[in-house]
């Protein structure tokens, strides 16, 4: 005979064995069975205790809300100045010359490359510095004069090591190659035009 005990939504079968001569029975207890609902009472005190933890700290955001609201609720003195926060805004260190009138800009590229060269049994390969446009550096300056007048200047340096088309085989470091590609001074007038004075574009320049 099988008798069936449920405990929650976990089943427990009890094996009762009729022993001759006595009304007794002896019981005996699946040791997997009991296994599952010690592992499953574990599990819900686990969740019980993650419960009353979350709860708690409901509780404590909630207690300094209240602190706030009734902070917020006491009347201020009138000599007394309102407190206010403020967010603060962490903005990157930056260079000027102090004048707004003044401005400096610094620009550039960089235009590295690599020459592979293969004479059937080695390849190797040479760094070397693009010459269909080479990397550069240039520092453009403006200085307003007054609502009409504004001077300016431009200063630009190709600075190549080792050109792409100098590099070769025989030639494998030809050496660095310095170029003033800019060099030239300007008065701009919004009533007159531009004049520019030095090394530069000319008149002509991107017109085709």
């Amino acid at each position: 005979m099988r008798n069936m005990v449920t405990t929650g939504a976990v089943a427990l079968f009890l094996t009762t064995i009729p022993v001759s001569g006595s009304a007794q029975s002896s019981v005996t207890i699946d040791p997997q069975l009991l296994q599952q609902l010690q592992e499953t009472v574990n599990k819900q005190q686990q969740q019980l205790q993650q419960q009353s933890d979350q709860i708690q700290m409901q509780s404590e955001v909630l207690k300094n809300l209240q602190q706030q609201i009734t902070a917020l609720q006491k009347p201020v003195p009138p000599d007394q100045p309102v407190a206010t926060s403020t967010l603060q805004t962490v903005v990157p260190p930056t260079i000027s010359s102090g004048n707004d009138r003044i401005k400096l800009a610094i620009s550039g590229q960089l235009n590295r490359a690599f020459n592979i060269t293969n004479d059937g049994s080695s390849t190797k390969v040479y760094p070397v510095d693009n010459d269909a446009s080479n990397s550069r550096v240039r520092f453009v300056g403006t200085a307003r004069i007054n609502g009409d007048l504004t001077v300016g200047t431009r200063i630009e340096i190709a600075i190549a090591p080792d050109e792409s088309a100098v590099v070769s085989q025989t030639n494998q470091a030809p050496g660095d190659y310095f170029n003033q590609r800019w060099a030239e001074i300007s008065l701009t007038s919004k009533t007159f035009g531009k004049l520019s004075i030095g090394k530069g574009d000319t008149a002509s320049n991107t017109t085709a």
